[in-house]
């Protein structure tokens, strides 16, 4: 496969614009529309049952999400050769994990106020249509370019997704857990099947720590002890790590979320946007005699799994940054994206790697 190729006499690659252990991602064409479209294939080497499974499964969620804040999956087929392939949406801009590690590792609170509403907005339209993401991270939102100067976000990725309609398909066995560690609610960690849309949020707050730290909620770095910390005690308080100004009432609604007993969490998505557009401008200066919001950023989180992470980024002619998405499962469309499988014994953990901080 290759610039130049026609898939089924309708959508031409153009370029690769990415390439990893799953497979490549290209841009391509719709004859028929001109539309350009990004064209995930996956090498024929990997496909089996599960990985089939769960690219229908991503296809499957996607078709059931109708959201302004999620791209849209197009279309997923094979190749003559056998090839299995998903056209997506091709969107312009950067992973969320791109754009901190260009910002110094955090942001301000007007960038992540637009970000945290358009990933809850997100949230709300998935969960409505019963799809629970479970692997939310940085690596996982996309921040869009807009043809007015804006930026929107977008949630990517639900190759690990968990509908509530086809739990019974054994994707995730008992006992395992799907998702990255650094991100992941407690009850996640425990067994993949015993999550519900609290474990979404719990993640989000994870990313909105991030964003404003330039850190993570726990300080432990290796897999085991970073797992043990987060079952046994509570994540760091906002207010004592943040890098940059906040509102007030902002670390309460993070607290909630970040909150081990999922039934101390809110209860949805809606309500904890309602808490969101309810805060008012930063107003809580950070202490600059805080060792804690004065430290360096924690190092890339840690993340077990299958799969290793696929970076995949290139420039256009007008030097738009194009990242299109690449995951265990699926992709649906954007930068960076790693969906991993996490096995709740201590052998899978011991083998755990660093991964990049948008895995």
């Amino acid at each position: 496969m290759g610039p130049g190729d026609v898939l089924h006499g309708k959508y031409e690659l153009i370029e690769s614009i990415g390439r990893g252990g799953m497979g490549e991602v290209f841009r391509a064409i719709h004859l028929d529309s001109g539309t350009d479209v990004a064209i995930k294939v996956v090498s024929r080497t990997l496909l089996d049952d599960t990985l089939i499974a769960r690219l229908e499964r991503e296809a499957v969620a996607a078709g059931r999400i109708s959201s302004e804040f999620v791209p849209h999956v197009l279309e997923i087929d094979r190749t003559d050769d056998g090839e299995l392939f998903l056209v997506m949406e091709l969107l312009f801009g950067q992973s969320l994990s791109e754009r901190l590690r260009g910002v110094d590792g955090f942001m301000t609170w007007d960038e992540a106020r637009l970000i945290g509403d358009n990933v809850l907005r997100g949230l709300i339209d998935a969960h409505s249509a019963g799809v629970v993401h479970r692997d939310l991270k940085p690596g996982n939102i996309f921040v869009e370019s807009l043809d007015n100067g804006g930026m929107r976000a977008k949630i990517l990725d639900f190759g690990v997704c968990k509908l509530d309609i086809v739990d019974g398909e054994k994707l995730t066995m008992t006992g395992e857990s799907v998702g990255t560690i650094a991100y992941m609610a407690p009850e996640q960690i425990r067994g993949a099947s015993k999550v519900n849309e609290r474990a979404d949020l719990y993640s989000f707050a994870m990313v909105i720590f991030e964003i404003l730290s330039g850190r993570l909620a726990y300080e432990e770095k290796g897999s085991i002890a970073l797992i043990a910390e987060k079952l046994e005690k509570s994540a760091m308080p906002l207010r004592e790590a943040a890098r940059v100004p906040i509102p007030a009432g902002l670390d309460v609604v993070i607290d909630t979320c970040l909150s081990r007993d999922p039934s101390e969490r809110y209860v949805s998505a809606a309500e904890v946007l309602s808490q969101w557009r309810a805060l008012g401008p930063a107003t809580l200066v950070p202490s600059p005699a805080s060792t804690i919001a004065n430290a360096p950023a924690s190092p890339p989180p840690t993340q077990t799994g299958l799969t290793a992470p696929t970076i995949l980024s290139t420039s256009t002619p007008s030097a738009s940054r194009v990242s299109i998405a690449l995951a265990v499962g699926a992709v649906i469309a954007s930068s960076i994206i790693v969906a991993a499988a996490f096995h709740h014994h201590v052998e899978t953990a011991a083998a755990s790697a660093p991964m990049t901080c948008d895995a």
